[in-house]
């Protein structure tokens, strides 16, 4: 159980939150510096290990094979790219539902010890939570970053009416988790850590500024949450020591990187930080499906192991 680092990542969190809050913000080049720091030491790497977590969810019989694999894994991130050529904006929605899903369900994880599964509604509330967060206080910054997209300016001019709706509505939904998970804790459905971080994770979001938001929470609760649940499989089922699964993970990180980095110029997206940032956030979502997908089977994997390894009571 991954208990002790979701209350270190907290506890981290609601420090850094105080520490700007009484120092002001911190200076852009530090801010930068994290960002890309996360993203190329946690961000990248906890889904280039996606390759070595479908072999182990494939089972030790020899049925996994990397070329069957990469045609697996490449067919729908060839099909999001295509969406994305064709209509950026619903590549975007798309995206946004997808990542509120995996981001929800490596969240409830915990709720797992109980329950073989996290129900999809409340993965669903969960993600729109994390996501609405994530964005819409952050909305100015927000649309300097989506206004390089086609027609940006003039669709996100349209829709700005709706910031306000989508923020009480996200609260509101925000306050209403948080009464039910405190309900599911006391009942001992759920473990106290999903208490916490139901109240703390959306505060930080809402609060930090945008770009030190997104790094606390994919770069570090996100990557490193994923990054220790792979291990912990690993490690239980094929002794495999830490240094083994970042060499393991190294030549799909620096694919990554250099995919990453051909699509911002070929985009002609590096004029600009929000430009760049743009760039970054397509590279990442056209290999969430397959990712999403893979590990979500090894959510469901472990979890059913664990339950399964539970004495019956009579």
């Amino acid at each position: 159980m991954d208990t002790r680092l979701r209350c270190i990542l907290l506890f981290s969190g609601a420090t850094l939150l105080v520490l700007i809050q009484c120092i002001g913000p911190l200076p852009a080049t530090i801010e930068q510096v994290a960002f890309f720091s996360a993203l190329l030491l946690t961000g990248i790497p906890h889904g280039a290990m996606d390759h070595i977590v479908e072999a182990s969810t494939s089972g030790t019989n020899g049925s996994f094979h990397l070329r069957s694999f990469l045609l697996n894994y490449l067919s729908p991130v060839l099909a999001f790219s295509i969406i994305w050529i064709i209509n950026p904006w619903y590549a975007l929605i798309g995206f946004l539902v997808i990542s509120g899903k995996h981001f929800a369900e490596t969240d409830l994880l915990p709720a797992r010890s109980n329950e073989r599964k996290s129900a999809t509604w409340e993965q669903t509330i969960f993600g729109v939570i994390i996501i609405g967060n994530l964005l819409l206080p952050h909305a100015a910054e927000v649309n300097q970053i989506l206004a390089h997209m086609p027609n940006g300016k003039t669709v996100l001019h349209n829709s700005s009416t709706f910031i306000k709706p989508l923020s009480l509505g996200t609260l509101l939904l925000t306050i209403g988790w948080a009464a039910y998970t405190l309900v599911k804790v006391m009942l001992g459905r759920w473990p106290i850590v999903l208490l916490l971080q139901c109240i703390i994770l959306p505060l930080l979001l809402h609060e930090l500024p945008l770009l030190i938001a997104f790094t606390f929470y994919f770069g570090a609760w996100h990557s490193l949450i994923s990054i220790h649940n792979i291990y912990a499989v690993l490690h239980t089922e094929q002794s495999m020591q830490p240094l083994q699964l970042v060499r393991k993970a190294i030549p799909f990180t620096l694919l990554a990187v250099i995919g990453i980095t051909v699509l911002i110029y070929w985009g002609n997206l590096s004029n600009q930080l929000s430009a760049v940032s743009l760039g970054i956030f397509i590279g990442i979502s056209i290999i969430t499906i397959p990712h999403a997908q893979i590990m979500s089977e090894l959510f469901t994997k472990t979890t059913a192991r664990r339950s399964d390894r539970k004495p019956t009571t009579r």
